[in-house]
């Protein structure tokens, strides 16, 4: 049987806005170097049930869980995730969903 690609929701407020500018900026070419990929962004959601105190919410696109977790864990992504921490991002939430 063969792992399930995943589908990663995050969300989360804008805490500085040139903070989250170069967040987005450079997070891309980290995501490709472990084959994920950004396939949907909304700043400034429409919620259709129940209110999410939320700025912006991303779904990106992975093989696996496995490269998922190498990338958030990697080296190459750890000055962005003190970016995203310490800066651009408040109340970050990030789901894992298995895509059937």
């Amino acid at each position: 049987m063969s792992t399930p690609k995943i589908l990663a929701y995050i969300d989360f407020k804008i805490k500085n806005q040139a903070a989250f500018k170069e967040y987005a900026q450079r997070v891309g070419e980290t995501l490709a170097l472990y084959g994920g990929k950004t396939i949907a962004v909304k700043i400034g959601p429409d919620f259709v049930l129940g209110p999410r105190d939320v700025d912006v919410q991303v779904i990106q696109e992975w093989s696996s869980k496995e490269s998922f977790m190498a990338w958030h864990d990697s080296a190459e992504y750890a000055p962005l995730k003190a970016l995203r921490d310490t800066q651009a991002m408040g109340n970050p939430s990030i789901s894992i969903i298995d895509m059937i």
